[in-house]
């Protein structure tokens, strides 16, 4: 039997116009997830530990392990979150396949799907 990645693979290549679209979308929206995700709480956590008078006089190290702490926490949410839109990619395909077109899709991905393949065909 074929394995599971491979089926995903072959999904992935025979709709590569779709795939391709917004896995470059996708990794704006990571770059920029992580960014967030990462600079709230690293501003927030140094203005917390400035403001607070706890007698630390060189802060440096706890600086640095909120640094790590912050980027840890946003790989992480990312990782997930890469997951699932995965997931969605994949399911918006099957969908595409087994129904000649966008069954359960929304009616708004229908449409920007009719206009990516449009402009892929000019």
């Amino acid at each position: 039997t074929q394995s599971t990645w491979g089926d995903s693979f072959k999904l992935c290549m025979r709709n590569a116009i779709i795939t391709g679209s917004v896995m470059s979308l996708r990794a704006v929206l990571i770059f920029l997830g992580k960014v967030v995700i990462f600079l709230i709480p690293l501003i927030v956590g140094i203005f917390w530990i400035s403001s607070n008078n706890w007698g630390i006089e060189n802060p440096i190290l706890a600086y640095v392990a909120l640094f790590l702490i912050a980027y840890t926490v946003s790989s992480g949410f990312m990782t997930v979150w890469t997951a699932g839109t995965d997931g969605m990619i994949q399911m918006y395909c099957v969908d595409e396949e087994l129904f000649g077109g966008s069954k359960y899709a929304p009616q708004l991905l229908q449409e920007a799907r009719a206009d990516i393949l449009a402009s892929e065909k000019n």
